[in-house]
């Protein structure tokens, strides 16, 4: 067999391994579109990278805006203060007694005249207690009756004794006399003068007992009857205090003014209502206060009697300060010490309502021919520091330093001059130009 001549190594097929038509290369395909995808995608970067870092100092035609002039004006700078309506005059009316509400005659909202009858308690305990009291003030009458009775008796009977020991004493005396004189003539022994004398020291000795007796007797009875009187008295102003505690169970109003509230246990017929339980609350809406807050630093620039407004409902009413407190407290949520003020209101006949929120301004002071421009939504919209003025048909950013901002005006301190005109609606859009085009007429 002959041998066969040996193949290089890594020898090449000459021929392909399909016949037939053009070699497709593996993977071809796959890596075309993954090169467009590239290509798309760095054309989108591209793109976007232009737009986001594009010049911003590129000019923007902007049209719907509005514009103001600056002008010069006399600028009141005011505060203004949350607060709360409290009644200058007002009651709480409550039970005097334990009891239950025999009759109620008024009702929320009514408005009632100071002494009008309001609402009547029915007490038990404190009826009983008066009609024993009275029940004992008899007896105890009776009883006095009784003692001054038995010593008109006693002193009757004391004076007879009296009258007929001191004739006694009589008797004895002229006894004594008589037997004296027999005796000097010899009718009578010595004896029996003597026995007329004892005689009569027995008879003024016994006079003398019962006159100590009657005076004795006459001392006890004034410790008795003072006392008897005391007690009389003491019972008797006990009826009286408890006269005066059942008539305040006819509650009358103390002021006029506007019935508040009343309150539930009160509406409930039968409710027994404890000593101090609340029955309604009485305030004179006619003549309120303002209670209210201010920040220390301002209480240098108000006084008592100074002018403010109030603002109560979308009402406005006149009213002055009435009191400045003394006493600068931090609130709870940290800002700067208050201190407390009180306003006082003319409501012109009119009625508020205790609890309701007021809103007051006061002026703290004012600046004459103050550069100004009506409020608008550039001050939201902006940074609080540029403004755009106009020149012609464009508008160019400048810094500017605002003052005193009140409900109408902003105050210009620099950076504008007077008949200057401004774009004053919203700098949204543009902020970011340093430069506008007016695209139209506002």
């Amino acid at each position: 067999m002959p041998e066969r001549e040996p193949r290089e190594p890594h020898e090449k097929r000459t021929a392909p391994i399909v016949s037939g038509g053009p070699v497709r290369r593996p993977g071809r395909g796959r890596q075309a579109g993954l090169t467009a995808f590239v290509l798309l995608v760095v054309a989108g970067v591209l793109g976007g990278g232009y737009l986001w870092f594009r010049p911003r100092n590129e000019v923007m035609r902007i049209t719907g805006y509005t514009i103001g002039t600056v002008d010069r004006r006399t600028l009141q700078d005011t505060v203004e203060l949350g607060g709360s309506v409290t009644a200058r005059h007002q009651t709480t009316i409550t039970a005097p007694e334990p009891g239950v509400v025999a009759r109620l005659f008024v009702a929320e909202g009514d408005w009632v005249q100071r002494g009008q009858m309001v609402v009547e308690l029915d007490s038990e305990s404190l009826a009983e207690s008066l009609a024993s009291l009275r029940r004992s003030l008899e007896r105890s009458e009776r009883e006095y009756e009784r003692f001054l009775l038995q010593h008109e008796y006693t002193t009757a009977r004391s004076e007879r004794l009296r009258r007929t020991l001191e004739a006694r004493v009589d008797d004895a005396v002229i006894d004594l006399r008589e037997t004296e004189r027999l005796a000097e003539t010899g009718s009578v022994a010595a004896v029996e003068v003597r026995d007329a004398r004892r005689r009569v020291d027995d008879a003024r000795e016994a006079f003398a007992g019962h006159e100590m007796d009657v005076a004795e007797a006459a001392a006890l009875h004034r410790l008795s009857r003072a006392n008897y009187e005391d007690d009389i008295a003491f019972t008797r102003r006990e009826i009286a205090a408890l006269e005066r505690r059942l008539e305040a169970t006819r509650i009358t109003a103390p002021i006029s003014g506007r019935v508040v509230t009343v309150s539930a246990a009160a509406r409930t017929p039968g409710e027994f209502l404890p000593q101090n339980q609340t029955i309604l609350l009485l305030a004179d809406t006619r003549d309120p206060l303002v209670e209210a807050e201010i920040e220390e630093h301002y209480v240098s620039r108000i006084e008592i009697g100074r002018p403010v407004a109030v603002e109560i409902g979308g009402t406005r009413f006149p009213g002055f300060i009435e009191r400045i407190g003394q006493l600068a407290t931090v609130r709870g949520d940290g800002g700067a010490p208050v201190v407390e003020i009180d306003v006082g209101m003319d409501l012109g006949g009119g009625e508020i309502l205790p609890g309701s929120s007021a809103l007051v301004e006061i002026l703290i002071g004012e600046t004459e021919g103050a550069l100004v421009l009506p409020r608008g939504p550039y001050l939201t919209s902006g940074n609080r520091r540029s403004i755009y003025r106009v020149d012609g048909d464009t508008a160019t950013r400048v810094d500017v330093e605002y003052g005193t901002i009140t409900s109408s005006w902003v105050e210009i301190r620099s950076g504008l001059s007077y008949q200057d005109m401004v774009i004053t609606s919203s700098y949204a859009a543009f902020i970011d130009r340093q430069t506008v085009i007016l695209g139209g007429h506002p």
